[in-house]
């Protein structure tokens, strides 16, 4: 509850954002792909936080986009918060302008996914 609190998410949505991360790491773990896929489990966005919210990436106007930049966007803003400090997403960035467009596509990144970062530091 102390990280749920300094994170700012509710319990509701930390209980499920963790399921999803375990998920994620579980794939990671086992040497499978993201880029290619939905995120199972990933079924909920953190509303808690308008600025944060504002940044996620959506399939249509009522449902949110499962690939794997959401999830990216919530790790950012989550580290951010614990440690106080922009390295990750300094070198998330760093990743993503390494990979293709096409790969960046597939992972559900927008055309203004490095504005989208850099404004997630004021969130």
């Amino acid at each position: 509850r102390i990280i749920f609190n300094k994170i700012g998410f509710s319990d509701s949505v930390m209980k499920k954002l963790i399921r999803t991360l375990v998920v994620v790491r579980n794939i990671i773990a086992h040497h499978g792909r993201l880029v290619y896929r939905n995120i199972p489990y990933f079924d909920i966005l953190p509303t808690d936080n308008k600025s944060l919210y504002s940044l996620f990436v959506y399939e249509d106007e009522t449902n949110f986009s499962k690939r794997l930049f959401n999830v990216l966007l919530i790790i950012a803003y989550m580290t951010q918060k614990i440690s106080n400090s922009q390295e990750w997403n300094v070198e998330l960035e760093s990743i993503l302008l390494a990979a293709t467009d096409k790969q960046r596509h597939l992972a559900g990144c927008p055309k203004d996914w490095q504005a989208r970062l850099k404004k997630l530091s004021a969130c």
